[in-house]
């Protein structure tokens, strides 16, 4: 089997989980490496995880594995492959609260089947610890907080792309930290675009504090309130069984730069959402 090939970010301090064994990564101050065709790819793909107090420990496993499995899929690895350079970046992070974000796995190329299957090999084996420090400190939602990682996550790669892609799954709105809106339209002004899979919470016991954002009402939040950017698109899993099928569909969409035929980014939302609400479902 052909070795992965890590690529360490260059910014902060936080936590990297990688190859079974954690460890404390602080580089500051380093100066990145000239430019050359060994660090192009076609896509630099950031795969944020909602790992939040309202996430149930089964969602929780269900998001791991979907995102493993998906990775190790047939037409994800022929679409990170079908690019200019035949080959991307990805790096997988969980997030919670304003300041609880775990780097998972650091960015890594992908260029074929078994740097694919070893990226997801080496995710399986990482344990889901950010749920449990979210629920020990009360936690919360902060959608704005993971992308402003992600951000600096895309500024400190070393890599070069053709396009640069966020993830965001999650099950709720934006309920702490920084007001989304403002964050958003930041990191789309760097070329980025967001994308979004939203989680319905419609299964949820009675009583959780995200049941009024059930399927429609979480779907409208993200179009108007987290995604953006050139071909930007959200997806709903409505079921928990339906999860690997979405995250699959969503990967392969953002790999091959093929836009969904959904709402569009850009359409007009009626009534819009007000981005700075907590837990506001739309009016009828």
């Amino acid at each position: 089997m052909r070795r992965i090939s890590f690529v360490a970010p260059a910014f902060g301090r936080f936590l990297v989980a990688a190859s079974g064994v954690a460890f404390l990564a602080c580089i500051g101050g380093a100066q990145a490496e000239p430019m050359d065709s060994a660090s192009a790819v076609d896509l630099e793909l950031i795969l944020a995880a909602d790992v939040s107090g309202s996430m149930t420990k089964d969602e929780l496993r269900i998001q791991r594995e979907g995102y493993v499995n998906a990775l190790r899929d047939v037409d994800v690895i022929n679409a990170t492959r079908s690019g200019t350079r035949g080959r991307i970046a990805v790096a997988y992070f969980e997030w919670a609260s304003p300041d609880d974000q775990r780097l998972i796995m650091p960015w890594t190329v992908i260029d074929g089947p078994d740097s694919a299957r070893s990226f997801a090999d080496a995710l399986k084996q990482q344990p889901i610890g950010t749920y449990f420090y979210s629920r020990l400190e009360g936690g919360g939602t902060s959608i704005s907080g993971a992308l402003s990682f992600s951000s600096r996550l895309l500024q400190s790669s070393g890599l070069q792309a053709d396009r640069h892609v966020i993830d965001v799954s999650g099950d709720g709105p934006n309920n702490c930290g920084a007001p989304i809106a403002p964050i958003r339209d930041s990191v789309i002004s760097r070329g980025a675009t967001i994308n979004g899979l939203a989680i319905s919470p419609s299964k949820r016991a009675a009583g959780d504090t995200m049941d009024s954002f059930g399927k429609p009402s979480l779907e409208w939040y993200y179009k108007g309130c987290v995604i953006g950017g050139p071909g930007a698109f959200v997806i709903t899993v409505g079921d928990r069984a339906d999860f690997e099928k979405a995250v699959r569909r969503k990967l392969v969409l953002e790999i091959a730069g093929t836009p969904p035929r959904i709402q569009p980014a850009a359409e007009r939302l009626s009534p819009r959402p007000d981005c700075f609400a907590i837990g506001q479902p739309p009016t009828r």
